[in-house]
């Protein structure tokens, strides 16, 4: 079984690498192979940006913040056996 974040890797980090990548963003690194400071600081501002934009979830535009919070609670009462089935988030491109 996967871990509930991988629902929003591809929302939240892939997305926000590719398209900073696809503006000429260069990924910096140091002489040891890990991503330099600058890096690492760049990627974190953007993810945490990213995590405040919303998208459709229920009905209604809502942070990404708020969603991965709500599919927490459903997959906990899931596993608890409170709820029927689990239903992924599932975010277009």
């Amino acid at each position: 079984m996967l871990d509930l974040i991988e629902e929003f890797r591809q929302a939240v980090v892939d997305r926000v690498l590719i398209g900073q990548i696809t503006r000429g963003w260069q990924i910096e690194r140091t002489e040891e192979g890990w991503l330099d400071d600058q890096t690492r600081q760049r990627i974190v501002e953007k993810v945490l940006e990213r995590l405040s934009g919303s998208e459709p979830y229920e009905g209604k535009r809502q942070p990404l913040r708020h969603i991965l919070q709500c599919q927490a609670r459903h997959i906990a009462t899931f596993v608890r056996g409170d709820r029927d089935s689990y239903l992924p988030f599932v975010m277009g491109w």
